[in-house]
């Protein structure tokens, strides 16, 4: 399921669904592939802290912290050609450079065509939150409580951005964060309720079918928490399939593909998007393209997944 939502990342940066020509059909597939993200996110919380109950399940959350850390700076400077790349574009000076740089960096998580970053460092900042709020005795269901106000509030500040009703004090928020697509306003209820998947008693799977469809036509109609209710119930489908007839060691060559095509996608959206001649179908062509070049891509780097660097990448 992760290199399916993988696949999908790439589709939301080809939009691919722009050779429809219906515009309800375009929607459609925008609202399917907008679950890849949230779907990350719980199954971060899912596994990590799925029964958290001890010093042990701490020291792995630190642990995990680290690392995403440590991809979040790697994948930065790796991206770093693009992004000097796209200030030059924009005749930016080298200082105001810097100062956009160090802010996309320290409070949106993206900059030049590094987009696929931001969930990094929304993951940082929710299971920082979530796992500070357990250690001072907070329980789930309260955490949750305090993701969903966080959540409805981010929707307020978008609307008012979106609708021209915004107070200096959101203009002021936009000019240092840029958008509400962030830990704070996003990560955390995704992340809280993966958690709550992973304790909570098992949902009935008509209840969980009819709710993805609620969703899913909530998501269609940007009806506020649609898209949270249909990525959820999406989840918690995948949490019923009987795959236990799959090798292990095949599921884990998957997972390690999709963080592969997650992170280097955007270098063939790029050098395509920029060899590819403008037709109607090029969305179409961009998207298989940068698709296969990816996963082939992927295939060749596992050969060397037991190298240092390698894991130093990707893991």
């Amino acid at each position: 399921m992760k290199l399916c939502m993988a696949c999908f990342v790439v589709a939301i940066h080809t939009n691919p669904e722009n050779i429809v020509g219906c515009v309800a059909g375009q929607e459609i597939i925008r609202v399917i592939c907008n679950i890849a993200v949230p779907y990350f996110f719980l199954t971060s919380g899912f596994l990590l802290f799925g029964g958290i109950s001890d010093a042990s399940n701490t020291i792995r959350i630190h642990k995990y912290l680290l690392k995403i850390c440590r991809l979040y700076v790697v994948w930065t400077l790796l991206y770093l050609p693009f992004t000097i790349w796209g200030f030059a574009n924009e005749h930016m000076s080298l200082g105001k450079s810097m100062l956009v740089f160090t802010r996309n960096f320290l409070l949106v998580g993206e900059n030049w065509y590094s987009w696929p970053l931001w969930y990094l460092l929304a993951l940082i900042i929710a299971v920082f939150i979530v796992w500070r709020s357990l250690s001072w005795g907070l329980k789930v269901k309260q955490i949750l409580l305090i993701a969903v106000l966080l959540h409805m509030l981010g929707l307020w500040i978008n609307y008012c951005h979106c609708n021209g009703t915004a107070s200096n004090f959101i203009e002021m928020y936009y000019a240092l964060f840029k958008t509400t697509r962030n830990g704070i306003f996003i990560g955390l209820l995704y992340i809280t309720l993966g958690i709550l998947a992973a304790c909570k008693k098992e949902i009935n799977k008509n209840m969980l079918i009819i709710g993805m469809f609620i969703g899913f036509l909530g998501s269609l109609f940007h009806v506020p928490f649609g898209d949270v209710l249909f990525a959820y119930a999406v989840f918690a489908l995948t949490l019923k399939l009987e795959l236990h007839l799959i090798p292990v060691g095949f599921c884990t060559y998957m997972r390690k593909l999709s963080s592969i095509i997650y992170f280097m996608h955007m270098y063939w959206v790029v050098l395509w998007g920029y060899i590819l001649p403008y037709s109607q179908m090029k969305a179409l062509y961009l998207f298989t393209l940068s698709l296969l070049s990816s996963a082939i891509g992927g295939m060749i780097l596992l050969k060397f997944k037991n190298k240092s660097w390698f894991r130093f990448c990707f893991q």
